[in-house]
């Protein structure tokens, strides 16, 4: 691209110069929900998320997994064994590199 600029007195000057566009990562990341969980006392658990979108690398949180599981925030997996019957709605969240989150919630159900 070349630009030319007057002044008053009418001298000019020139530049050329390449602007590229880029479209980058854009977005704010998605979460997939999982769906309802079941599950029994003393019985392992793993359950990947998946985030897609937003700008990597993601970090996880969950607030009110049941007792005896937590989610790793690197790899977005809750992991662990539930050590309490009950009923819960739990909820997900995913923060991309931007700082921008998305969130999902379910019920997760621990029987005996």
């Amino acid at each position: 691209m070349s630009v030319t600029a007057t002044d008053k007195a009418g001298r000019t000057a020139s530049a050329t110069f390449t602007w590229t566009v880029t479209t980058g990562q854009g977005g704010s990341p998605t979460l997939a929900n999982p769906g309802n969980q079941t599950s029994s006392i003393g019985r392992p658990v793993t359950l990947p998320l998946r985030a897609a979108g937003g700008s990597a690398p993601y970090s996880f949180k969950a607030s009110d997994l049941p007792a005896g599981l937590t989610v790793n925030a690197a790899t977005g997996t809750v992991t662990g064994t539930p050590t309490t019957w009950g009923f819960r709605t739990s909820t997900l969240t995913v923060t991309d590199s931007a700082g921008r989150t998305a969130s999902v919630s379910f019920t997760w159900n621990v029987y005996f």
